[in-house]
């Protein structure tokens, strides 16, 4: 049986906050500013800058539409791990799946 290689990337949250701090602070707006554009609280953009929380999705579109930058450029990759599936269990979940995309 052959195994399938994935790649998963994670985000650093560090370096992504000091992104989000940079955009802000180039864009003059304040981080009240923010938060009553975005809908978030204070505490929410503190957390991001200060590498404790990413945006949702819906935030971060927000913020590349702000920041006119894509999405891609606020948040900061971290290490890539990659890692072997097993095939039996990629037919599993498909099997699994199958006939079910009203779900």
């Amino acid at each position: 049986m052959e195994n399938k290689s994935c790649v998963y990337c994670t985000i650093d949250l560090a370096a992504t906050g000091e992104k989000i701090k940079n955009l802000l602070s180039e864009s003059g707006l304040s981080v009240k500013d923010l938060c009553e554009v975005v809908s978030v609280s204070n505490q929410t953009v503190y957390r991001w800058i200060n590498g404790q929380a990413i945006p949702s999705i819906d935030n971060l579109v927000q913020l590349s539409e702000i920041f006119k930058v894509g999405i891609d450029d606020i948040l900061v990759r971290g290490n890539s791990v990659s890692y072997e599936v097993p095939e039996l269990y990629i037919r599993e979940v498909s099997a699994s799946t199958d006939g079910n995309s009203n779900n």
